[in-house]
């Protein structure tokens, strides 16, 4: 009995230890410092507004951010409800943080093709495909593993024909994983709705090679 007490008693120490290790960084570390930290990183880089509604530590999620806005100028382009991921603390002393898997729940973008047939978005993939995040020249590096989305949603709004042309794709999931020596394998599911009143599901998967920029890829 009286190891089973010290058992339990240890238990509840480490317990409350750990709760109030993650209760002290959400209350002192993440709401200003890291907060500001982001916001600043993704503004500068997407030339954007950006806010978040909260950032927090969870004991079992990680790192949790949950209500991201990237405005453009009269417009939100991109929301997401969630994102979370687990993050090794130890390569941080080397100015690395790796992300084995970053989820995203509930991303949302409104992508727009204008009366000039431009892309609302045309500048931000031109960004990421010019200059991955962070910047070469960061003090921080950045790898990330896999990348889950999860009920994510995409917008599409043709304004260059008339009537004015307008789809949603919902429901989709996507996996992305980085292989060696450089691809990301990925693979997807989503429902488009039809008519009359209908949805079409869609399956696929592929693979991208980083240096060759190749797409290879099945849908049914």
């Amino acid at each position: 009995m009286r190891a089973r007490n010290k058992i339990v008693i240890a238990v509840v120490c480490a317990a409350l230890s750990l709760g109030a290790v993650v209760f002290a960084l959400n209350r002192a570390l993440f709401p200003a410092r890291i907060e500001s930290l982001i916001i600043g990183a993704l503004q500068e880089y997407t030339q954007k507004k950006v806010s978040i509604g909260s950032l927090r530590f969870h004991i079992f999620k990680g790192l949790v951010l949950r209500d991201l806005a990237i405005d453009d100028e009269k417009e939100t382009i991109v929301r997401l409800k969630e994102a979370s991921c687990v993050f090794f603390i130890l390569p941080l002393f080397r100015k690395q943080v790796i992300l084995p898997n970053l989820k995203c729940k509930g991303l949302e973008l409104y992508v727009e093709r204008k009366a000039d047939r431009t892309l609302n978005l045309q500048d931000l993939v031109t960004r990421l495909r010019e200059a991955p995040f962070p910047h070469a020249d960061s003090p921080l590096r950045l790898f990330v593993y896999k990348v889950t989305l999860i009920r994510a949603k995409v917008h599409w709004r043709d304004a260059s024909c008339a009537p004015v042309f307008a789809k949603d794709i919902q429901d989709l999931d996507f996996v992305a994983r980085f292989s060696m020596p450089g691809s990301v394998k990925f693979n997807f599911s989503a429902r488009f709705p039809t008519v009359p009143q209908g949805f079409a599901l869609i399956h696929g998967q592929g693979e991208y090679q980083l240096d060759d920029r190749l797409l290879a890829g099945q849908a049914t």
